[in-house]
């Protein structure tokens, strides 16, 4: 396959240079130094909790653009029903399920804190690792036997858990 390459390089004299600068491409960047590819996270959220804020957020600035539109649809159709009960229970409906869904996305908020202030009470807490103190330390003296060197040795810490 090389030798189909080189053979097309030689025959045209742009083959050729395309190859050669193929060649130093492939030398000088494998030695270059690259830059980390950073992503940046779309969502704008660490947690999860993060998330649901975000999202629930957005639905109360959707709810309060839709919902007063709900209750002018339905006023509409309540106003101009000409006596047809089947408009008026449609106002009706529009403008009551609107209310209804506008005071439960604006409770979303509340309603989160009371469930995750139950969820967190109801857990124990956990138990910290503590990293030993000065005062957990023994120090025991070790005294030269005959083999050793006379003279003092330094004293070592005994960590005792």
């Amino acid at each position: 396959m090389f030798h189909k390459i080189k053979k097309w390089a030689h025959q045209n004299k742009a083959g050729e240079i395309a190859l050669l600068l193929i060649i130093m491409l492939c030398l000088i960047f494998p030695f270059s130094e690259a830059e980390a590819i950073r992503i940046e996270n779309p969502l704008r959220a660490e947690t999860f909790r993060d998330l649901i804020e975000i999202i629930i957020d957005f639905l109360i600035m959707v709810a309060v653009v839709v919902a007063p539109l709900m209750i002018i649809i339905g006023a509409f159709y309540f106003v101009v029903s000409a006596g047809h009960p089947e408009h008026i229970t449609m106002g009706r409906k529009i403008i009551t399920y609107a209310l209804v869904g506008l005071v439960i996305v604006l409770l979303a908020k509340g309603l989160i804190v009371m469930l995750e202030r139950i969820l967190i009470e109801s857990q124990p807490p956990l138990e910290e690792e503590v990293p030993p103190t000065p005062d957990d330390t023994l120090l025991i003296p070790i005294e030269p036997g005959p083999e050793l060197i006379p003279g003092p040795l330094p004293e070592f810490p005994i960590i005792i858990p």
